[in-house]
């Protein structure tokens, strides 16, 4: 078997004390199987850290090179499978770490959710937060990683393209998409009960890196609301998103203009720092900023 892995792919994501917590929970657990089943597992053998930091390599490749089933990859065929990964491991091998791989195993008590992946998810999201330094715009919005099969947390959003998952908020450089911050939404009842909106929780979490920095964060008119700009202006962070009229706060001479305004023309109010417009595009746009521009 050869194994062939690039680490400088990996450690942007992996610790090697990540990695080898994997390689040591991956082997227990298929001990662990074996035992219950009551007999030994013939075609598997304990991995080691250069297998798993290729089973890994491996992974992320197969989120870039997109293909119907995983088993192309390891194709006879020439024109259908990689030759990388062939090289790697065999797909049998693959399938193997597949079926023992293990993360964490939870307390008992325990009522995260994700406890049996916590570890790797807290890992991941220190990466992302050392391994680039945020530059001055930034923007935050939901992502969804398809999923069907069975979790409690699972998400249906029939408008989006991808109906069916794991729902993930995240805080992404505007220029370059790479993501600095993320967490996954675990459903209701799973935010602080401090008399908040989810939106405005998510965007306050997500942005405490910032405090004090005064980075630009952009966002749409879910998360958008008139104390939320207040905080952040507060705690030095600079916004800019669209606001849905009903929000509370929300100017009311701008909610019932008494002219129809014509493509191109805006209406505005600032109090202080904080502005609010009603600008006429193709439909109506509702923009507010809390570092102001507007004269």
């Amino acid at each position: 078997m050869l194994m062939l892995v690039n680490w400088s792919v990996l450690t942007p994501s992996f610790t090697t004390e990540m990695i080898s917590k994997l390689v040591q929970e991956t082997n227990l657990n298929a001990r662990r199987k074996q035992q219950l089943a009551g007999r030994n597992d013939t075609n598997w053998t304990e991995t080691d850290f250069a297998e798993m930091s290729a089973y890994l390599g491996i992974l992320i490749l197969m989120g870039i090179i997109q293909v119907p089933d995983y088993k192309f990859l390891w194709s006879t065929n020439k024109f259908l499978a990689n030759g990388g990964v062939k090289d790697v491991m065999p797909v049998k091998r693959y399938e193997k770490l597949t079926q023992y791989l293990h993360v964490n195993e939870p307390e008992a008590d325990s009522t995260d959710k994700l406890a049996r992946i916590r570890p790797i998810l807290d890992s991941v999201l220190e990466r992302c937060r050392v391994a680039n330094k945020p530059r001055q715009n930034q923007s935050i919005d939901e992502a969804m990683i398809p999923y069907k099969g069975r979790f409690s947390a699972k998400q249906y959003v029939p408008s989006k393209p991808v109906k069916w998952g794991i729902k993930v908020w995240m805080r992404c450089d505007t220029t370059s998409g790479y993501c600095h911050e993320f967490d996954v939404y675990l459903g209701k009842g799973s935010n602080p009960n401090n008399g908040k909106s989810l939106s405005y929780h998510v965007i306050t979490k997500l942005s405490e890196e910032l405090k004090g920095k005064f980075h630009h964060v952009y966002f749409d008119s879910f998360f958008t609301s008139i104390p939320l700009a207040l905080n952040l202006l507060e705690n030095g962070i600079y916004m800019c998103g669209t606001i849905r009229k009903n929000r509370k706060q929300f100017p009311e001479e701008l909610k019932n203009l008494p002219i129809r305004l014509e493509q191109g023309q805006y209406v505005g109010r600032q109090c202080r720092n904080l502005v609010a417009v009603v600008w006429m595009d193709k439909k109506t746009c509702l923009p507010v900023v809390n570092k102001s521009v507007y004269r």
